[in-house]
């Protein structure tokens, strides 16, 4: 997904819950093999700006965000894997992005608060640990004014650089 404006997206009312529900700008559903997203113009996105999610056993290998702009989303990377079996994130990288006002503007009324206005928000179901993560690299990213964390998850946070998790070379300008 190249050189794409997406703007206003998700915060559906769904009649059968009476409730408004999430909604992404870009999302990968299940096992993943080559995801790239890059200068692309994400903007007031009511959950994720970027996800990839899997609800079982699913390995995403290979998935390149780089040189995008996303603005005013709840989330601005979101990362999960599922259950059981096969399961892991392998060559994630997450380079030359512009991220602002997370957690502000549409992004702002998402009622869960825990996770609102965070950079990248990263949830591991699996059971065993340590969850696999392996050469996930944030690097060279512009972070700017969000209303609440940086990064939401130990696992991610904090990741075996062993195993090549790395944080680097990236400008965080918070307002918490």
């Amino acid at each position: 997904i190249t050189g794409c404006d997406i703007l206003w997206t998700g915060g559906s009312l769904q009649e059968y819950e009476g409730t408004v529900r999430f909604g992404n700008s870009i999302q990968n559903w299940g096992p993943c093999e080559r995801f790239n997203v890059s200068d692309c113009y994400i903007y007031q996105a009511y959950d994720a700006g970027i996800t990839t999610q899997a609800g079982g056993p699913s390995v995403m290998k290979n998935a390149y965000f780089r040189d995008n702009v996303l603005e005013y989303c709840n989330m601005t990377f979101e990362l999960f894997t599922g259950n059981g079996g096969d399961t892991g994130f392998f060559n994630t990288f997450i380079s030359g992005n512009m991220i602002r006002y997370a957690g502000l503007g549409l992004g702002s009324q998402t009622p869960e608060q825990e996770r609102k206005g965070t950079f990248i928000w990263g949830s591991w179901s699996r059971t065993e640990w340590p969850y696999p993560i392996e050469n996930f690299v944030f690097e060279n990213n512009l972070c700017l004014l969000t209303s609440s964390v940086s990064v939401n998850d130990c696992n991610l946070a904090f990741g075996d650089h062993s195993k090549g998790n790395i944080y680097r070379n990236n400008t965080y300008i918070i307002d918490t």
